[in-house]
């Protein structure tokens, strides 16, 4: 591709080209991150890329794929892509973009390699209050803001417990300090269990 990009352009004569302009005319290329640029004599140039490397899909109006610094790179499939989780938020991202990604991706690289690749989504409507989704599965975790993988830990030990006990479950919300607050899919209310350690701190969110 960005052989393509360098080949399309008139650099004329290499006396005079101006190697900022040929790196900004690479670096136009949105899959390139940074780009270097030399006059080899008496006619080449030379092209040094850093490319952009995909982390995400990032749901808008459409999916597009995005790096870790939230650049966006391409429009993208879901089907072409099914290892990559899908960032989504109820106000398509019209709003705190940024702090919204950066939450997201702290939140993945928190999680051990093997959790984070079973990650399908994350919600980031509310950026203080991640809510994650593993592939294959319905539950919402409600992980808060910060301490992602221990959260996420205590709910994948938890897990074969609860579902034993309720069923399926609906949604766990894991950022309370001395319980976890559960809401299976076939009930009409949530149910608390305490968590190990807990401090006592009483809740300072509503419950969804």
């Amino acid at each position: 591709m960005v052989q393509e990009t360098a080949g399309a352009a008139r650099w004329g004569n290499i006396l005079l080209l101006d190697l900022d302009r040929a790196r900004r005319n690479v670096e136009s290329n949105p899959w390139v991150k940074e780009a270097r640029t030399r006059k080899i004599f008496p006619s080449g140039l030379a092209i040094e890329v850093v490319p952009r490397s995909p982390a995400a899909l990032l749901e808008k109006e459409n999916l597009f794929l995005i790096d870790e610094e939230g650049a966006v790179i391409e429009r993208a499939g879901r089907t072409a892509l099914p290892d990559l989780p899908v960032f989504t938020d109820t106000g398509h991202f019209s709003l705190d973009y940024g702090l919204k990604v950066s939450r997201a991706f702290a939140c993945l690289n928190d999680l051990p390699a093997g959790v984070r690749e079973r990650v399908d989504s994350l919600d980031l409507s509310d950026p203080s209050d991640v809510v994650l989704r593993f592939r294959g599965n319905r539950t919402r975790l409600f992980l808060g803001d910060n301490l992602f993988a221990a959260r996420v830990a205590d709910y994948l030990e938890r897990k074969p417990a609860l579902e034993r006990g309720a069923g399926e479950i609906d949604y766990v919300i894991l950022w309370y300090e001395d319980r976890i607050i559960y809401r299976p899919f076939n009930a009409t209310l949530s149910a608390s269990v305490p968590s190990p350690g807990g401090a006592g701190a009483k809740p300072s969110k509503e419950t969804p």
